[in-house]
């Protein structure tokens, strides 16, 4: 499979950050860590992700340094690090939809479900999963994923507190795009 990407996506497989190798490896220890759910196993494939999509290459390489992100995001999500699951999807979300990637979508929808399960406990997340949705919305407003959001999020607001999403509106700077 990553040999496919490589020819489609046309990435050098030398250079100096050796992102190629990072992805590939990372990618093969996520497949273990499905295998073993293993926490520690986890952890070993997020340092391998994590030095990829920091290396040179990554910034060149967007649509594959997107995917790496979404694998990432996912090894976040099994270690119960939501916040940086959320980010890793948020952040892997633009190239996979620029690139028509399949992936964009499950990327959108699980950055609002590792901001739901933050939500919970800390507020101000219900605005990063009414983000996700929004992107949901815009971009796959067909998809059953933008439908079963709208759902959660619906429910998430009901049973936050007014007073705190209050505070949150308020906090919304007008440069802001959901001002």
């Amino acid at each position: 499979a990553i040999s496919k990407l490589i020819d489609q996506y046309q990435i050098p497989t030398g250079g100096s950050s050796n992102f190629v190798l990072q992805w590939a490896g990372g990618q093969q220890q996520f497949a273990h860590a499905e295998k073993t759910k293993a926490a520690s196993d986890y952890e070993t494939a997020a340092q391998t992700l994590l030095q990829a999509v920091r290396s040179p290459d990554a910034k060149t390489l967007a649509g594959p340094a997107a995917r790496c992100r979404y694998t990432l995001g996912w090894c976040f999500f099994r270690l119960s690090r939501f916040e940086e699951a959320a980010r890793e999807f948020g952040n892997a979300f633009p190239a996979l939809n620029e690139g028509k990637d399949q992936l964009a979508v499950e990327a959108a929808w699980m950055a609002i479900a590792a901001s739901r399960t933050l939500s919970d406990s800390q507020p101000r997340f219900v605005t990063n999963a009414n983000d996700a949705h929004r992107r949901l919305q815009q971009h796959f407003p067909e998809h059953r994923y933008t439908q079963r959001a709208g759902y959660e999020l619906t429910k998430l607001l009901e049973k936050t507190d007014p007073e705190t999403m209050i505070k949150q509106l308020e906090s919304v700077t007008p440069g802001n795009e959901n001002y």
